[in-house]
């Protein structure tokens, strides 16, 4: 699932949306496939953001020691 089709399954099953507008609705699973895509993004996201930060650390050093 593309992250977009992640958020948007979540929003139809938050908001109570029917099933025919969400992109998993194929799968007769389809909640447990949403589940585990979501975990996915969440913590591809969290190591993401780490890594930004840690980018923006070793940057913000180097910059202190110009100065």
């Amino acid at each position: 699932m593309t992250d977009k089709e992640i958020i948007q399954a979540l929003r139809c099953c938050e908001s109570g949306v029917q099933c025919t507008r969400c992109p998993v609705v194929r799968n007769k699973r389809c909640v447990n496939v949403m589940y585990k895509s979501a975990a996915d993004l969440i913590e591809r996201l969290t190591a993401e953001n780490a890594a930004l930060r840690e980018k923006q650390r070793r940057i913000s050093g180097r910059i202190l020691s110009l100065i």
